[in-house]
């Protein structure tokens, strides 16, 4: 009886986990001067993903710190890509956010901030996965 208990379970393909699920696909698109229209290589592009308004740092956990994806830094024609954003779960898949938020760091430039409806924007398939083509974002040159 034990046997036949232990056979079905490591058997069964639902209990072993866990699995991987995409929970926010790549992101990709270029940086630009907004004056010029110059790529902008060096900046730094963060992804946020979930609700359409950033918590505060002291409302977020250590497991939400750890679980942000790095950010990508711009080549030299301006181009980024984030990767995908994968998670595990156990019995149930964690539902993909609708909002995805990006910012741009960049020391010559004023920060940059927008977000992302994925009920807009719709990630286009490619060999790799899926990707959120975000096109060209423009940076603003802060004033001497």
């Amino acid at each position: 009886m034990l046997l036949g208990l232990v056979w079905f379970l490591t058997g069964c393909d639902s209990l072993r986990g866990p699995h991987q699920g995409i929970v926010a696909p790549a992101v990709q698109g270029r940086v630009l001067d907004e004056t010029t229209l110059e790529p902008v290589a060096g900046a730094r592009v963060y992804r946020s993903a979930g609700s359409t308004s950033a918590p505060s740092p002291a409302e977020r956990h250590g497991g939400e710190v750890l679980q942000e994806p790095a950010p990508a830094s711009t080549e030299r024609d301006g181009s980024f890509r984030l990767g995908e954003i994968r998670a595990g779960y156990l019995l149930f898949e964690r539902t993909p956010p609708l909002l995805i938020s990006l910012r741009v760091e960049h020391s010559r430039y004023r920060m940059f901030s927008t977000n992302v409806d994925l009920l807009k924007v719709q990630p286009v398939q490619t060999p790799a996965g899926p990707v959120i083509p975000v096109g060209d974002l423009h940076l603003t040159p802060k004033q001497p």
